[in-house]
């Protein structure tokens, strides 16, 4: 059996991969804020308004914005 373990960011995409034989040990420094914006991208969660307020409240995250109307 092989390991071919892997560590992936939230989008699916390999960060670091073990080789196919013998044991190993990967590391890779993850950037967990990079969860919330995976899933806010995600089309499932489209209405982030209903679906995941909190997360609209943060201004650091490059979310899209419901205009307020005012010009």
């Amino acid at each position: 059996m092989t390991g071919s373990s892997r560590i992936v960011d939230p989008r699916g995409r390999t960060i670091v991969e073990a080789p196919l034989l013998g044991a190993s040990i990967i590391r890779a420094n993850l950037d967990l804020r990079e969860i919330d914006l995976a899933r806010a991208t995600l089309p499932l969660l489209g209405d982030l308004n209903a679906v995941l307020p909190d997360l609209l409240l943060d201004e650091e995250l490059p979310l899209p914005r419901p205009s307020t109307g005012a010009s």
